[in-house]
């Protein structure tokens, strides 16, 4: 049997990877409850209790944890691509930073979908239920009489699929926040998914430069809310309206800063989830193997509401630990 070493103070910028520490001073002030996730609950998952510098996974741990540490780590990962994609700006940049946005918000569901997962085999929840006939019929009714003739001519002019959800992604975060910061972050995840379809999905929209009186100019995006008014270039040519177009250096700004902030709010509730998960009898079963036994946190650090903004580039320093 070993235990988790509670005198130790697992920090990214000692004890993380080489990208961990040279980029965890941009998020911190934003997202400091990722951190404390990280030393809880993924840093068990490795060999640092025993060697400081191991920082693979222990051979034996569920698959479900793998999974869980996996997709926390990603969500680092394209936060660290959006910050280095805004220092080197291009015209490709808006479309690849909304990419990442995107993808960051379909791995957050993904996370809450494994923390669900490791409930339901330690026993802490049952598994979710198949909807009834009567109900999905129900369901399948109210859909047909409120969406379904706008998607389908929605189908009819640019092919977008017409889809019925029974079963949504929007239902796994529901499980863990609560309605007003839901609210806020389905408001953010759902502008950014439906702008990154519109980059992604459909002819590149008309590029408009703003030029001011000094010479400087700059790239205009047009705002999330106004992309339905712009689907021909001649409509951005001859009839646009400046007040539908923002710089996109303050629109991607803006919404990095947003999702920071909406990400350390809804780690605050997986922090407190895992806390429960992790002080029941089954866990140490997922995160070790036979040979080995594993004692978690006897104390948690406490998740940290709201954040500042910070903007200092990546430390450089310190060797790599690979």
């Amino acid at each position: 049997m070993y235990y988790f070493n509670m005198n130790q103070k697992w920090t990214l910028l000692e004890h993380g990877d080489s990208l961990e520490r040279q980029y965890w001073l941009i998020f911190k002030e934003r997202f400091p409850n990722y951190e404390i996730f990280w030393s809880n609950f993924i840093v068990p998952l490795t060999g640092r209790p025993n060697n400081l510098n191991d920082i693979q996974f222990k051979k034996g741990i569920d698959p479900l944890l793998e999974g869980m540490a996996m997709t926390h780590y990603s969500i680092f990962r394209s936060l660290c691509y959006i910050f280095d994609e805004k220092q080197m700006y291009r015209r490709e940049s808006l479309k690849n930073i909304y990419i990442h946005l995107r993808i960051i918000t379909d791995l957050v569901e993904l996370l809450a979908t494994h923390l669900i997962n490791i409930k339901i085999k330690i026993g802490k929840c049952e598994p979710l239920e198949m909807l009834t006939k009567n109900k999905f019929l129900t369901m399948a009714e109210e859909y047909f009489l409120k969406h379904y003739e706008k998607q389908f001519n929605k189908f009819k002019e640019v092919n977008n699929p017409v889809t019925f959800y029974v079963h949504g992604k929007r239902n796994i975060i529901k499980e863990f926040v609560k309605d007003d910061d839901f609210n806020k972050i389905e408001k953010l995840f759902t502008g950014i998914r439906r702008y990154s379809n519109f980059l992604i999905h459909m002819p590149a929209p008309g590029t408009v430069y703003l030029k001011f009186d000094t010479g400087y100019m700059t790239l205009m995006a047009i705002k999330k809310d106004k992309i339905d008014k712009y689907d021909l270039w001649t409509t951005i040519l001859y009839n646009r309206d400046y007040d539908d177009l923002i710089e996109q250096s303050i629109l991607v700004e803006d919404d990095f800063k947003e999702i920071q902030i909406r990400l350390n709010e809804i780690w605050k509730y997986f922090i407190n989830e895992m806390e429960i998960i992790s002080k029941h009898r089954e866990y140490n079963n997922l995160i070790s193997d036979s040979e080995t036994n594993m004692q978690t946190f006897s104390t948690l650090t406490e998740p940290v509401s709201g954040s500042a903004v910070h903007r200092d580039k990546p430390s450089t320093s310190g060797s790599d630990i690979f």
